[in-house]
């Protein structure tokens, strides 16, 4: 078994102990990858159920032509970045198994795509609100996805590197 390469599947590398030394291994690429897979399915699940009920009265004209537009441009661009992010960290585990340098740019591109997917995925209640001329509950719905937004900037802004001098 010497000089055989783990699996990706493998459940950890030993002796590594990941990014910058703060844990970050294969597990957590794979748990990530993963995550974002089921993320895209959520999104596929939300288009369908937007050309299912909303596609209708679109053509009818009952929904709001733009916000029907940009909710369907929303959820379609959100399930690509979620696409882009499992495939940055399969990457990342191709790179990382093959001491390769540019593993953690792979990790964190697929963590920003994530991010970024989450910011579009988190504000569709919103849009689909909007254009079904529920205002009042798509106001609620935006309002919460600002906090979110929020949130998470300031989780950003706290879990930042520090420089020393």
């Amino acid at each position: 078994m010497h000089g055989e390469r783990a699996p990706f599947d493998a459940p950890t590398e030993i002796g590594r102990s990941g990014r910058d030394g703060r844990g970050i291994d294969v597990q957590t690429a794979k748990e990530n990858r993963a995550l974002a897979v089921g993320l895209g399915g959520t999104c596929l699940a939300i288009l369908a159920f937007l050309l299912f009920f909303l596609y209708p009265r679109w053509v009818s004209g009952e929904v709001n032509p733009v916000l029907f537009r940009g909710t369907l441009a929303g959820i379609v661009m959100s399930l690509f970045l979620f696409v882009y992010a499992a495939l940055f960290y399969y990457w990342f585990l191709i790179c990382h198994w093959n001491n390769d340098p540019r593993a953690d740019k792979y990790f964190e591109r697929a963590d920003r795509f994530v991010m970024l997917g989450l910011i579009l995925l988190v504000v569709e209640p919103a849009f689909i609100l909007f254009t079904i001329n529920l205002a009042d509950l798509g106001l609620l719905a935006l309002g919460l996805w600002f906090l979110f937004i929020v949130l998470l900037a300031v989780g950003l802004w706290s879990f930042r590197p520090r420089r020393v001098h």
